[in-house]
C-alpha cells in the first residue's frame, strides 16, 4: 500500500460527477482513492468507468511528480541533506589582473537576455496582430451597422411604395375587404398582376401601378 496521504482533485471533474447518481458517485470517489492506495479498481456502470478513464492522465502526472520529489528527497538524505554554501574568503573578493573567460552562469545570463529580447519582439508582434484584429473587428461591426441601416431604409421605402399602391383609387375593392390589404401585399410581393386584375375587375393593371410594383421590387431585401 502506498504511503501517500493525499492526491490532487481537479474542479473540472465536477461536471462529470454531477451526471452520476449517489452510488456511482461513491464508486467514482472510491476508485480515485484506490488508485493511490493500490487497491482494486471496480466499476458499477459505464459512467464510472468513463469518469475513471478521463482522470487517468492527470492522476498519473501528479503521481509521477510526487514520486520524483520523494526520490529526490531520499537521495539528498543519503548525501547528508542539502549541501552547504561555500564560505566566503578574501580570495573570492580579490579582482584578478588577467581577464577571465566568461563563466557558464554569465553565458546563461547573456543567452537569457537574448531570449528576453526575442520574447519581447514576439510580444510586440503579437500586440500588432491584436491591434490589426481589433481594427478588422471594428470595421466588421461598422459594416454590419451600415448594412442594418441600409436594410431599414429599404424596408421603409418598400412600405411607402406599397401604401401608394394601396391608397390608389383603383384599389378601392381591396380597401372594402377586411383582409384586402394582406391580399394586396401578397399579390404585390409575388408580382401577381392577374390576381390584382380579378379583384379590381380590370383587364390589366394600370401602368402607373405596374411602375410602382416594379419600384417596390427594386428595394427587395
Amino acid at each position: 500500500m502506498s504511503e501517500q496521504m493525499s492526491f490532487m482533485f481537479y474542479l473540472s471533474w465536477k461536471r462529470m460527477l454531477n451526471k452520476l447518481n449517489d452510488a456511482e458517485f461513491r464508486n467514482a470517489v472510491e476508485n480515485l482513492i484506490n488508485y493511490h492506495t493500490g487497491e482494486e479498481i471496480k466499476f458499477i456502470s459505464d459512467k464510472t468507468e468513463m469518469f475513471y478513464e478521463s482522470t487517468l492522465v492527470p492522476l498519473e502526472v501528479n503521481q509521477g511528480k510526487w514520486l520524483n520529489k520523494a526520490t529526490a528527497n531520499q537521495e539528498n538524505g543519503k548525501k547528508g541533506g542539502r549541501p552547504r554554501k561555500p564560505k566566503e574568503t578574501q580570495e573570492t573578493h580579490m579582482v584578478s589582473e588577467k581577464p577571465t573567460k566568461p563563466t557558464e552562469t554569465q553565458k546563461s545570463r547573456k543567452e537569457l537576455g537574448v531570449n528576453c529580447e526575442v520574447s519581447n519582439t514576439n510580444c510586440e508582434e503579437s500586440n500588432v496582430n491584436c491591434e490589426e484584429l481589433n481594427v478588422e473587428n471594428q470595421l466588421s461591426n461598422v459594416n454590419d451597422e451600415i448594412a442594418s441601416i441600409m436594410r431599414q431604409e429599404m424596408l421603409q421605402k418598400r412600405n411607402e411604395i406599397f401604401y401608394k399602391i394601396f391608397d390608389d383609387e383603383i384599389m378601392t375593392p381591396f380597401k372594402k375587404n377586411p383582409g384586402g390589404r394582406s391580399d394586396l401585399f401578397g399579390y404585390v410581393e409575388a408580382n401577381n398582376e392577374r390576381m390584382i386584375c380579378q379583384v379590381i375587375k380590370e383587364k390589366q393593371v394600370p401602368q402607373h401601378i405596374v411602375a410602382l410594383i416594379e419600384q417596390y421590387h427594386e428595394y427587395k431585401v
